[in-house]
C-alpha cells in the first residue's frame, strides 16, 4: 500500500508532500486564490506525473530495443473543463523530444505503447474524459522542427542543382550539335542544286 503524508509548512496553502521513502514535493494554489507559488499546482501535479510516467515507459522500452537514449523531454500542454466544479483536464498534448542512436519508427511505437498501453497515469486521465494527443521528435533542437542533421539536407540540394546544371549544359550541346549538322546538311543540299541547275543551263 502506497503511504503519503501532507503537512502544510508555508503560508495558508503551501503544503508538502512526502512519501515512505523521503521524497518531498510542494504544492500551492495559484495567487489569484491567495498563493505564494510556493509549489506546484495540484491540478498541474497530474501532467508532470503524466510526463514522467511515460518517459519511463518509453526509455524502458527503448532500451529493451537497443536504441541508445541520450537525452529525453517532454513538452506539456492541457485545457481544462471551464466555467464547471470540478474542472477536470478536457485536452492534453505531449511533445516526445528524443535523442540519441534511435529508429524514429521504434521511438514513435514505444511512446504509442506507453500511452495507450502501459501507462497508468495516461489511463487515468483518459478514464475521467480527457483527450490525449502526441507527437514523437528525434535529434532536433529544442523548440526547432527543423531535424539537427538539416545541413546534410541542404548539401543535397546544392549537389542536386549542380547535376541539373550540368545536365542542361549536355543537353543544350546535343542540341546545338543537331543544329549545325540541320543546318551543315541544307547547305550542300543548296550547293548541290544550285550545281545541277548550272550544269542543266550549260546543257542547254
Amino acid at each position: 500500500m502506497i503511504k503519503i503524508d501532507i503537512e502544510r509548512v508555508s503560508g495558508d496553502y503551501g503544503f508538502e508532500a512526502k512519501d515512505s521513502y523521503g521524497n518531498v514535493v510542494r504544492m500551492d494554489t495559484s495567487p489569484e486564490t491567495g498563493g505564494q507559488q510556493f509549489g506546484n499546482r495540484p491540478m498541474q501535479l497530474l501532467l508532470i506525473a503524466l510526463g514522467g510516467c511515460s518517459g519511463i515507459d518509453i526509455i524502458s522500452i527503448l532500451r529493451k530495443q537497443k536504441q541508445e537514449v541520450t537525452g529525453f523531454g517532454a513538452h506539456i500542454e492541457g485545457d481544462r473543463q471551464a466555467g464547471v466544479e470540478p474542472s477536470l483536464w478536457q485536452h492534453v498534448k505531449l511533445v516526445f523530444n528524443l535523442k540519441g542512436t534511435i529508429d524514429f519508427d521504434k521511438a514513435k511505437r514505444a511512446c504509442e505503447l506507453s500511452m495507450n498501453k502501459y501507462c497508468s497515469v495516461a489511463e487515468t486521465l483518459r478514464l475521467a474524459g480527457c483527450e490525449l494527443t502526441w507527437e514523437v521528435r528525434v535529434n532536433e533542437e529544442k523548440g526547432d522542427k527543423k531535424p539537427a542533421n538539416i545541413k546534410e539536407v541542404d548539401d543535397a540540394k546544392e549537389s542536386n542543382k549542380e547535376s541539373d546544371k550540368e545536365s542542361d549544359k549536355e543537353d543544350s550541346g546535343k542540341d546545338q550539335k543537331e543544329s549545325d549538322k540541320e543546318d551543315s546538311g541544307k547547305d550542300q543540299k543548296e550547293s548541290d542544286q544550285k550545281e545541277s541547275d548550272k550544269k542543266q543551263a550549260d546543257n542547254e
